[in-house]
């Protein structure tokens, strides 16, 4: 993964020169955007198969260890979506691997958009509760 870490800089370093070059940033009349220093959080789509979502987080570690405008991996997609809800806990142990190996980088986890009515009941349980049935 980290041979393919130069295409995904690359990637960005051309997005960021065409924003400067649009801003005008660094002439006289520079937008005011040119100011606002960017910083990245690195999503990777869950909604797919598990080897694809671990290549994708491992790309994303690597990367995030490799350029500082990276400050954080993500996992992101529809919470209620099959995939999402039956894979988590993987995903989980998925992260949990990546950051012992990868320590300094961050990880972004966020919740709330899962909601009785949007899952069943046993949707809003942890995995560790759902097999003991706890609520």
């Amino acid at each position: 993964m980290a041979d393919d870490v130069p295409g995904a800089r690359e990637f960005w370093d051309k997005a960021e020169a065409a924003r400067h070059e649009r801003g005008r940033c660094g002439e006289q009349n520079q937008s005011p955007g040119c100011n606002v220093e960017l910083r990245y959080i690195y999503e990777v789509f869950r909604s797919t198969l598990k080897e694809l979502v671990f290549a994708l987080a491992l790309l994303g570690f690597e990367f995030a260890s490799a350029d500082p405008r990276v400050v954080a991996i993500n996992l992101v997609g529809e919470e209620d979506e099959h995939i999402s809800m039956t894979d988590y806990a993987e995903h989980m142990r998925m992260v949990a691997v990546l950051r012992e190996l990868y320590p300094k980088v961050h990880v972004s986890l966020h919740a709330g958009e899962l909601a009785p009515g949007l899952v069943p009941p046993e949707g809003l349980m942890l995995p560790h509760q759902a097999r003991r049935g706890a609520g």
